[in-house]
């Protein structure tokens, strides 16, 4: 869920123990509501984050988002197709840009979203 974020797992926590602190256990039931409360808390923030980025990042995060694994050929031709985002300079643009405002971040050379909670909006919220 947290995708061994310690920050993510932290922030969990505290809404899980907002929510839920009178009841005696916690189920899976319990955690997706704490999730979907997280991303609600900080749905206005990741419009904002939204709003402020091109048409090309835009459709990358979504098609990385609804991949749902770094472990992605974001330059691959079948990638590129299955998504219908054009050329990969133009893809290598989005990336330069989401590097830059630190939405993306590249490890072991994959990009991963810097904030799980905006990749979960992501995978809810887009068409």
């Amino acid at each position: 869920l947290t995708e061994n974020h310690p920050y993510y797992t932290q922030v969990l926590c505290h809404v899980l123990r907002d929510l839920f602190r009178d009841e005696g256990r916690l189920g899976a039931g319990h955690v997706e509501l704490g999730v979907e409360e997280v991303i609600a808390r900080e749905a206005h923030a990741f419009h904002e984050l939204w709003d402020a980025l091109p048409l090309k990042a835009r459709q990358l995060l979504v098609a990385l988002a609804k991949e749902g694994t770094p472990r992605v050929e974001i330059y691959s031709r079948a990638f590129l197709e299955k998504h219908n985002l054009g050329p990969p300079s133009s893809v290598q643009r989005a990336v330069e840009r989401l590097l830059e405002d630190e939405v993306l971040e590249r490890v072991n050379g994959e990009y991963e979203f810097t904030d799980v909670f905006f990749k979960r909006w992501l995978q809810r919220e887009s068409p």
